[in-house]
């Protein structure tokens, strides 16, 4: 696949994210533009009544040329890769959304959350991590678990 090509598809498959996060009103996307495709590609803020919170996630976005024909598993070509090398650095949580070029279809996991959401410490998850289906629904997940982490960091802090 050519340079050019490479980073058609990679385009294509963030602005699929960003039509993805742009749905739901509460969420205001700013694009991270960069020529590796290995850090952020969107920082998303959550805003409540119009207002940002200063509650933000990162996403990084990764493109399929074919839909998957069994469930995705981070980790395995061609998913693998610098994925998870710098997100355990970042101080807030970091998406992976991975787009079929197929049928467009999204897929989600967490990069650098562990199973207990609401832990303080992100680490990288293990290479192995299934990746859940992107809609709706699945998004308001993530908005729900960013804001329980944020509520859990303002304990602590008090």
């Amino acid at each position: 696949m050519t340079k050019f090509v490479s980073q058609f598809i990679h385009e294509r498959a963030r602005q699929l994210a960003i039509v993805h996060l742009t749905r739901i009103a509460e969420l205001e996307v700013q694009s991270q533009k960069g020529e590796n495709d290995d850090g952020l590609d969107l920082m998303v803020t959550i805003t409540r009544n119009g207002v940002r919170t200063g509650r933000l996630f990162g996403v990084q976005v990764k493109a399929l040329m074919t839909a998957p024909a069994e469930p995705l598993v981070m980790g395995k070509k061609p998913l693998n890769g610098s994925l998870s090398k710098w997100s355990s650095d970042l101080p807030f949580p970091v998406c992976l959304f991975v787009f079929s070029m197929a049928d467009d279809a999204g897929y989600f996991t967490w990069l650098n959350a562990t199973d207990s959401f609401e832990q303080l410490s992100f680490t990288p998850l293990p290479v192995a991590r299934k990746l859940e289906p992107l809609d709706q629904a699945s998004l308001k997940k993530i908005i729900a678990q960013v804001t329980a982490w944020y509520d859990e960091r303002l304990k602590i802090a008090a």
